[in-house]
């Protein structure tokens, strides 16, 4: 059974383990917090771990940057920030 699922992220680089083919469905704030929703398998027995970026905007990103190599599946725009991720 398909089921949505709330994760909290912060800036910087970071890794998310999520259900074996979770499906990025969203990105917003909420109270502050940056939050991405999935949509992942309820009965998934197998996670996967994810990689994820936010930088602040005006800030020069890594050259190893998902941003930069092109190695990312869509992007979000927040006030100040930018994010980036691979689904």
């Amino acid at each position: 059974m398909l089921t949505v699922h709330k994760y909290t992220i912060s800036q910087g680089n970071f890794k998310v383990r999520l259900p074996l083919g979770a499906k990025i469905i969203s990105v917003h704030t909420q109270d502050n917090v940056i939050c991405i929703w999935a949509e992942v398998e309820t009965l998934a027995s197998t996670t996967e771990e994810r990689s994820f970026e936010v930088f602040g905007l005006d800030i020069v990103c890594p050259r190893h940057s998902m941003a930069n190599t092109g190695h990312f599946s869509g992007q979000y725009f927040f006030p100040n920030l930018f994010f980036t991720y691979m689904n």
